[in-house]
Formats: C-alpha cells, structure tokens, sequence
C-alpha cells in the first residue's frame, strides 16, 4: 500500500511539469514538495531572475538574484528559494547514482536500465531523471540559463498561496515575490516570522538568514545586514563556508564591498576559489573580485581579474556588459565600448548593451554614432522606455530638442514603474522649459502630480515651475503637499519659507526654516536657512 502511495504521488508529480522533489523534510510527503516546486518550476522556465546552482551531496539550489545598488556597487543579492535533489532521502526510496548535469536522453535511458526493479519504478526512476535534466540542463557547465529564460513571470505572486505547506521555504518564496513588487519591508517581516517561529538548525535556517540578510541589504540596511551576518556565523560556522554555501557567500562579499570592507570581501572571496560556481555566481564571484581590487587602487589585479572572467566567458552578454561597466566606471570608455559592441551584437533583443554603448561614443566626443547606436535599441525594442530616454538624452546634446521631446514622450506612453518615469519626466520638463513652451510645461507638471499623489517630488517640481511664473497661491498649496508627504524635505521647506516671506507671513516662514535647520545634514542648506533667518531681524 505505501509503494502504491509513493507510485501514486510521483504520477501526480510527472502531471504537474514533471517537478524535483524539494528536500525540506525527508519524512514529509512528496505531494507538498510537489506544489512548491510546481511554482518554482514554472517561474524557472519563465522568470530570468531565477536559476539553479549545483550544490553539494548531487542536489541543486534554486536562487533568485535582484539588482543591489546599495553605494554603487552594480552587483546583485541573491535569494536561495529551496535546496532540491533528484531523488528524497526517506528510507527505503531507490537511489540513482550521482551523474553530471549533462547527461543526454541516451545516457538516461542507459542508467535507467542498468537499475533493479519492476517496469513501473524503471518509469518512475526515468521520470524523475529527466526532471531533474529540465531543471539542470547544462546550468552548471555554463551560462544558458541566464539567457533562453527571457518572457515575463507568470507565476508572479503565488508565495503566500504557499502558507499552507509546512515548509520554511514558502516564506522565502513568498518574500520574493513581495520584493519583486518592491514590498520590501512586507518581505523582512514574512522572513522575520520565519527565523524566529522556525526549529530549523542546519541548511533551512542558513537560507532564511540568508535571504534576511539580503533584503536588509536591499532596502538599505547595511548596518542591520552585517549584524545579522554576524549573528548567522554565531548560530551556524557553515555560514561562512565558500564550499557548501556559495550563494550566502557571494552575498556577503556584496555587502562587505557596498560598506567598502575590501579587506573582510577578500577574505570571503579566498574560501570561494575551490568552490564549484558557475553561471551568473560565477560572474559575480569575478566582478567582487575586481571590485575590490578597484576599491583597494591595485589596478593590475583588476585587469587581471577582468581578463580572466571574459576569458571564462568570451560570449556571456552578461560578462561582457559586467566588464564595460567596470570599464566606464573607471572612466576608460574605449575599451568599454569595446565590450558594449559585441554584447549588442549577441543579444539584439536586449538594448541595454546598445544604450551604454551610445553613452560611451557620447563620451569620446562621436555624437553622431551615439545617436545612430542609439536609435537602432530603439528600433530593435520599440516598446523600452530606457532605450527611448537614452535617444532623447543624446538629442538634448545635439540641441535636436524636438526629437528629445518625443523621444520622451514617447517612454511615458508605455507606462514604465515610476523610477523609469521620472527619468524620462524630469528632461522632458528641461526640454520644454528651453522650448519655452510654457503652457506645454505647465499641463504636464499638473498631470505629474495629478497621476503621482504620493510622490513629493511631483509636487514640489509643480510648485517650483508655478513660483517661477508668479503663481504664489497654487505655488504655496503644492509645496505644502510635498512636505505633508516628505517632512524632511529641505529644500521644499526652504521655498515654501521664501513664498510665505514674500506673503507676509513671517512666522509661518521663521517656522519652515527652523525645521530644515533642525532636519538638515546638508551644510549648505543649513548656511541658506541661516542667512535668511537673520534677514528677518
């Protein structure tokens, strides 16, 4: 009756995508393992923020990477969503041998039939094997799985559907999809919850803290993050270990570089060079590493370090505009171009590489090339906002402010999140401020802060433009919702101080410039707030 159970079960799982069993508990039944991994295999194949690293004991570990921008570092965190094996370890189940992640149809069917057993667990052996070939394919020899995964998420959202299951991972997925909603502080307390409700000791309680870590990192929290990272070497020496826990690794050395702890980012980075790390960890093992040689001065050890990554992967799209980043950071934009061209070349859907590429022929001076490069990201992807801000960008410099003009409007048609807007919004405002289109420049301010109720900056951008022609009373109104939204907003207070002096309304302006000298760290807007402070006297 049990093995019918477990026949049953495992038919279950071959009709839900052919799923790993994910090994949380040993003891649990398949059929819970099989939901989760039902969602994370779906978001595999559809979300390339996802991929999988081969880990230690023949498993694999699902992680999902976002962009950490914490001080400049230009790198990613990665969230480890569950540690995944081709076979549970429960008593009695059939073992497989360990194989490489390369096997082809071939050479599973050949193993499979060098098995003992019945017909019905030579299917189910067969089944599970090549599961775990979809998963793995040739993830840990190279870099595919960065690139084919290219559609939008389907499965956005569906964490919290996961509370169900009795499994410390669910919370890791579900903080995952809130951060990528940019909820990121619903994220930490679904993980908070978890650390502290969870008995879990071993490789379950590493990525929680992990992913914790992560998301303090994330939303800005470095000094909470290091303290938790100590707190998680405490609990757990395996924390630390390059060669079991890469991926908590990796992190750590962000954080450290993002705090500019070359020296503690270095350290990590030695217990990482005999570990097995591959596709996109493999690419930030190597951007730390130049990182921190960048940040220490040793520039032979940068290039050195360079060289090697796009000897490892001469054409990683990834690699190349990882090593034009470093390039145009360190201000030599010839050889970056040198790396943007042959990215754009391999992956013309993609226009990021295109885009820096025109800013760096912007750079040496070539404009005409710049906007040429430019346009093409824009015909390539018509429907990328950034692609279109970058060609209106290069407009304004070449003085063709008409076509800037539509270049921007034409990013705020497609309705990008609110960062890409505001790129796009903010030279738009310069552009018909030169154009003098002043009824033009007026309308679209009201509709900024009409459709953005929430953002101060809308608000006080309006109130500024109205102060400017004289219109005090709106210009008032506005910059108090601005401050309403943002208390310390300084330099809206120190305008509104200046619109209720020429009001005649003395102490309401006295008030206003008390609060930016109160709030303040910005010496120059203390000196201002000073200055007309004793000009009331």
């Amino acid at each position: 009756m049990k093995e019918m159970q477990v026949i049953t079960q495992l038919r279950t799982a071959l009709a839900l995508c052919l799923s790993l069993c994910l090994c949380v508990n040993a003891a649990e039944a398949d059929d819970t393992g099989v939901y989760a991994n039902r969602v994370l295999k779906r978001r595999l194949q559809t979300d390339k923020r996802m991929a999988v690293s081969v880990a230690g004991g023949g498993g694999a570990d699902v992680y999902a990477s976002l962009p950490f921008e914490a001080r400049q570092t230009q790198s990613q965190l990665h969230l480890i969503l569950g540690r995944y094996q081709a076979f549970g370890r429960e008593e009695g189940a059939m073992q497989l041998p360990a194989r490489p992640a390369d096997k082809s149809t071939a050479d599973i069917e050949m193993e499979v039939a060098a098995l003992k057993g019945g017909a019905d667990q030579k299917r189910i052996a067969h089944t599970r094997m090549s599961a775990e070939q979809l998963i793995l394919g040739s993830a840990a020899a190279d870099v595919k799985v960065l690139d084919e995964f290219s559609a939008p998420p389907v499965m956005e959202g569906a964490g919290s559907t996961l509370r169900k299951i009795k499994s410390i991972d669910a919370a890791s997925i579900e903080a995952f999809d809130l951060a990528c909603r940019n909820r990121i502080a619903a994220a930490l307390r679904v993980l908070s919850t978890a650390l502290t409700s969870s008995q879990e000791t071993g490789s379950g309680q590493i990525r929680l803290s992990n992913n914790y870590i992560c998301l303090l990192a994330l939303n800005d929290d470095l000094s909470g993050a290091l303290t938790a990272m100590k707190k998680a070497a405490a609990q757990n020496t395996q924390f630390t270990d390059g060669g079991k826990y890469p991926i908590a690794v990796l992190n750590q050395v962000a954080i450290y570089l993002a705090v500019k702890d070359t020296t503690s980012a270095l350290t990590a980075l030695e217990s990482l060079k005999n570990s097995t790390i591959s596709g996109r960890l493999g690419l930030c093992y190597w951007h730390s590493k130049i990182r921190a040689y960048q940040i220490n001065g040793q520039t032979a050890d940068a290039q050195n370090a360079l060289d090697q990554m796009i000897k490892r992967y001469p054409n990683n799209t990834l690699a190349l505009t990882t090593a034009g980043d470093l390039c145009m950071q360190a201000g030599n934009y010839k050889k970056a171009a040198a790396y943007f061209a042959p990215a754009a070349s391999i992956n013309k859907k993609d226009p990021d590489a295109l885009i820096k590429l025109a800013q760096c022929q912007a750079k040496l001076g070539d404009l005409d090339s710049a906007i040429n490069t430019a346009t093409t990201a824009v015909n390539n992807c018509p429907n990328n906002a950034p692609a279109h801000i970058a060609l209106g960008k290069l407009h304004m410099d070449n003085k063709e402010f008409l076509g800037a003009k539509l270049q921007f409007e034409r990013a705020l048609e497609l309705k990008p999140e609110f960062a890409v807007k505001r790129a796009a919004f903010t030279p738009l405002i310069k552009v018909l401020d030169i154009m003098n289109e002043d009824k033009e420049l007026l309308r679209n301010l009201a509709l900024w802060a009409k459709e953005n109720p929430q953002e101060a900056l809308c608000h006080y951008n309006y109130a500024f433009f109205l102060a400017q022609k004289n219109q005090i009373a709106p210009a008032i109104s506005a910059y108090e919702k601005a401050i309403a939204l943002t208390p310390e907003f300084s330099k809206a207070r120190y305008n509104l101080a200046l619109l209720y002096r020429q009001t005649n309304r003395t102490e309401e302006a006295k008030a206003q410039l008390s609060q930016v000298l109160a709030n303040t760290k910005v010496q120059a807007e203390k000196e201002q707030a000073e200055q007309l402070l004793r000009s009331f006297n």
